[in-house]
């Protein structure tokens, strides 16, 4: 069941013994997801930035439930010892404790959740502070953790996230997969022959798929600030055979095109496909789509991304423009390059679609440049491949 449900006291009104356990940790998680939603509500400088200078609407505050820390090191350390969140983790436990053992769950709770961190003295403080909060869900729509976004320029790091835990790995999530899970749920009309979305959009950042969802574009992933992992991919082609990788222009998202490429080689068995988005320099999908609209015209701005995104570079061309800036080939080396090619190729399921355009694509390199066999080139990427 969700844990709102429970919070909400529905869980009261079934039958126990149809009711799954619930796990603490995430009765924690949803309970501070309450308490940061309750801040941003009473805080004008947070709404302020979130509407005024991000310019979202308050359907789309709504829709991801954002919440808002306040400054100070124990507002979430100290419910632990208020009669509520006693209560609420009492009934989780379904055993009676007394209000010390209960102050000392919920502390072990919210360490254990990533909510807070311990200092080496032993004593407990929050990890979010004077931060946007943006809760982080699972495909099923619960809480797993948060992510923090500054809005002054007096915090250091701009983004944070919750320590990993047994409901959170940042190298596994993506944020927003729960409105994808949902809509392919209510895609289905057989289980025989499930019916997959035309496409999904991957980005580098949790406020870009807000800031996208915001101007219309909804079936959007976001990492949680880490490069995509071949996990978190094939987690995407689950529900659709098409994955555009969409990077910030600059050289970081660069580098993250590329490693994201090379993972993704692995994964395209079928008819799967990836394609590459590089947006112009200095842009990621927020900043775009901001710099394109004005505030009464926001759907010539999304057209302009949709068309960032159909204009897409194919894996396999953007894989050999990565082999030659990757190993510093020039207009001499079609011979490494073509090894190079055959290499990665072995790593592309046999028989899919990827894999048979770019074996198409080296016959025609051999052909034109038959001065080495398909076995040749393989022992000169071995003797002259540049790491």
């Amino acid at each position: 069941m969700r844990v709102q449900d429970y919070l909400n006291a529905k869980y009261h009104e079934q039958n126990h013994e149809a009711v799954d356990v619930l796990s603490p940790i995430a009765l924690v998680l949803e309970t501070a997801r309450e308490k940061f939603s309750y801040h941003l509500s009473t805080d004008d400088k947070a709404k302020s930035y979130l509407q005024d200078v991000r310019g979202l609407s308050q359907k789309t505050i709504d829709r991801f439930q954002l919440g808002y820390a306040p400054d100070g090191y124990t507002r979430l350390v100290s419910q632990s010892k208020t009669k509520r969140w006693q209560l609420l983790l009492q009934k989780s436990l379904n055993r009676s404790l007394t209000p010390q053992e209960l102050e000392q769950q919920l502390n072990a709770m919210m360490l254990l959740a990533g909510l807070t961190a311990r200092k080496e003295t032993g004593e407990m403080y929050d990890r979010f502070r004077n931060r946007i909060i943006i809760p982080i869900l699972d495909k099923r729509g619960q809480v797993i953790s948060f992510g923090g976004r500054i809005f002054n320029e007096e915090s250091s790091a701009k983004y944070m996230n919750g320590s990993d835990s047994p409901l959170f790995n940042k190298r596994e999530v993506l944020f927003n997969l729960d409105a994808i899970h949902s809509k392919y749920l209510n895609s289905q009309v057989s289980l025989v022959a499930p019916k997959k979305l035309d496409s999904i959009n991957a980005v580098e950042g949790y406020m870009d798929v807000i800031g996208m969802y915001e101007f219309g574009l909804e079936n959007c992933v976001g990492t949680m600030g880490t490069a995509i992992s071949q996990k978190q991919i094939e987690t995407l082609f689950h529900y659709t055979d098409h994955i555009n990788l969409c990077f910030d222009g600059d050289s970081a998202g660069q580098k993250a095109a590329k490693r994201a490429t090379y993972e993704s080689l692995g994964c395209l068995s079928g008819e799967r496909m990836v394609t590459i988005t590089i947006l112009p320099d200095g842009h990621d999908p927020d900043s775009f789509l901001t710099s394109k609209s004005t505030q009464s015209d926001k759907l010539y701005a999304k057209e302009l991304l949709e068309e960032e995104f159909e204009a897409g570079i194919k894996v396999t061309d953007f894989l050999k423009k990565c082999l030659i800036e990757d190993h510093l080939l020039d207009d001499n080396d079609t011979n490494l390059l073509q090894a190079l090619l055959i290499e990665k190729a072995s790593e592309i399921p046999s028989g899919s679609t990827v894999r048979k355009e770019l074996e198409k694509h080296i016959a025609m390199g051999t052909a034109e440049n038959h001065q080495l066999s398909k076995e040749e080139m393989v022992e000169y990427v071995i003797a002259h491949g540049r790491a």
